[in-house]
């Protein structure tokens, strides 16, 4: 149910960045720690509290980014509190259905094919939603390019979720050319706005170019940029030698999908906006890599 709350919180705020963030770090996750199928339909039953939840979350950034009305954002807390409190409960009798299985080994595991199977049908199912909804998806895929490169291009879209217009390509080229003119060093710590508002084509008053390596490159080059690659290589080999330890236990595992996941959304959404300054969720990452890098104490006792 809360994961469902948050997720009705994340089109709230409509970041496109968090898109590929969940995407990657749920795949990632999926992949690199046991219990997959059981992890898989947690995020399915979420994603489909989310979708039920979506279209009035959607009319509130539509009836207003600033100022929404007052009535659509109601509407939209009632429904991410109802789909939300239906998850926990759909989810409660998924897992008091499947521990009764679990006794039988055989049945366990045709349900655990059927479970499987169902995944499946749900992702071609939301693929297909997707490309009806989108239309062409090459022509609006050359669509949203443009909007992307070409400033002042708006998007009729109703989210920004679909939408490549901004102002973020401009950011990138000042960071580009920041790193080009002194790829050594950089241009110092802090200096990015110095040049962004001489060189800036829009009338955006930022700081940081909207990306993690981007700013490493142009404001530290690449010796900031090497410090970098190396925390979080660091971070990453740490939650790679705890994917293979929580195979010895069940409260290993919950402990790596959680900081494993907060590291990675983290990461990946910073890679393309700025999460990186804004100290509390930072923080929360720091606080999963130094999870993911310091030493565990094991059970000798518990057997595999």
């Amino acid at each position: 149910a809360g994961a469902a709350l948050l997720g009705c919180l994340v089109v709230l705020a409509q970041t496109r960045a968090i898109l590929p963030a969940l995407a990657i770090s749920g795949l990632v996750l999926l992949a690199a720690v046991p219990g997959r199928v059981r992890r898989a339909w947690v995020l399915a039953v979420v994603l489909g509290a989310v979708l039920a939840a979506l279209d009035p979350l959607l009319a509130v950034y539509e009836s207003g980014q600033l100022a929404p009305e007052g009535d659509v954002l109601r509407r939209a807390v009632l429904w991410a509190l109802v789909v939300s409190a239906s998850c926990g409960v759909v989810w409660g009798g998924i897992v008091a259905a499947s521990s009764r299985l679990t006794s039988d080994g055989t049945e366990w595991r045709r349900w655990q094919r059927v479970a499987v199977a169902g995944l499946v049908v749900i992702g071609a199912m939301a693929a297909g939603g997707l490309i009806a909804a989108v239309g062409d998806p090459v022509e609006k895929t050359r669509s949203e390019w443009r909007a992307f490169k070409e400033l002042g291009i708006t998007s009729v879209d109703r989210s920004r979720f679909v939408s490549g217009a901004g102002a973020r390509y401009d950011y990138w080229r000042i960071a580009v050319n920041q790193f080009q003119s002194k790829p050594l060093v950089g241009i110092g710590a802090g200096n990015y706005d110095v040049t962004y508002f001489r060189e800036r084509r829009t009338a955006e008053n930022i700081k940081q170019p909207h990306s993690l390596e981007l700013q490493t490159l142009a404001e530290l080059g690449l010796i900031g940029f090497v410090a970098l690659a190396l925390f979080i290589a660091g971070v990453l080999s740490g939650a790679v030698r705890r994917a293979r330890e929580a195979r010895q236990s069940r409260e290993a595992r919950a402990i790596v999908v959680a900081a494993g996941g907060i590291f990675l959304v983290w990461l990946v959404h910073t890679s393309v906006d700025w999460l990186h300054v804004i100290p509390g969720l930072t923080g929360l990452a720091l606080c999963a890599a130094a999870v993911l890098v310091g030493p565990w104490r094991r059970d000798t006792a518990r057997t595999p």
